[in-house]
C-alpha cells in the first residue's frame, strides 16, 4: 500500500513539473527566443529551453 502512495505522490509531483514547464514554454512564445548553439551549429537552444531546465 505504501508503495502505491509513493507512486501517486511522485506522479503528482511530475504532473506539477510538466504543467509549470508547459506554462513557461507557452509564455516564452511571447518574447524573443534568443537562439544560441550548443555543441555545434545544428544543435540549437533557446532562452526558453534554458529557463525550463
Amino acid at each position: 500500500m505504501s508503495e502505491q502512495l509513493d507512486t501517486q505522490a511522485l506522479l503528482a509531483i511530475a504532473e506539477q513539473v510538466v504543467r509549470r514547464a508547459s506554462a513557461m514554454a507557452l509564455a516564452g512564445q511571447q518574447r524573443d527566443l534568443q537562439v544560441q548553439t550548443k555543441a555545434n551549429r545544428n544543435d540549437l537552444v533557446t532562452r526558453v529551453d534554458k529557463d525550463i531546465e
